[in-house]
């Protein structure tokens, strides 16, 4: 499976949610979903941003800045392996507004995130995207990816542009 996550930035900002639903619920989480057939994923992530929070933008102006393999485990023990597209993003239209599943949008301090509220990979890997590298990042969760199995591993490819 194939997903993508997009974090709208400004300044030294990152826009965060609420998952009202599925993986994550509850937690504070960046905007995507998975990729449908026939969709790319800067298609999929612009999608999934706008129907999640009302942003709106070119799938041109999404910048790649990490692919994130991970291994979901389901509740009897079968591994699913996932992909993710990570994108950043510095140009949209409008204001970010609640929606079935995501809500209580909120501008974070890219050195002061609830990293104890999100999915436990992501301090391991959050602050090099927010640090305008390029990454691959491997990782294998538990049922419904509350906790991690075995290491994060994170590998830095670079600057990413801007």
């Amino acid at each position: 499976m194939e997903f993508t996550i997009v974090l709208p930035r400004r300044l030294n900002q990152i826009l965060l949610g609420i998952k009202t639903r599925k993986i994550g619920k509850g937690l504070w989480n960046g905007y995507g979903g998975k990729i449908e057939p026939g969709e790319t994923p800067s298609e999929n992530g612009a999608k999934e941003l706008r129907q999640e929070s009302s942003l709106i933008c070119k799938p041109s102006h999404l910048i790649k800045t990490a692919i994130f393999h991970f291994i979901n485990t389901d509740e009897v023990g079968n591994e699913i392996p996932c992909k993710a597209h990570v994108f950043n993003l510095y140009e949209w239209e409008g204001e970010p507004k609640d929606s079935e599943e995501m809500v209580n949008h909120t501008w974070f301090d890219n050195h002061h995130l609830p990293f104890d509220q999100m999915l436990p990979a992501d301090r391991f890997w959050l602050p090099d995207v927010l640090s305008d590298r390029i990454i691959h990042v491997w990782a294998k969760y538990t049922p419904n990816q509350r906790e991690l199995i075995g290491e994060v591993i994170v590998t830095n490819l670079g600057a990413c542009p801007k």
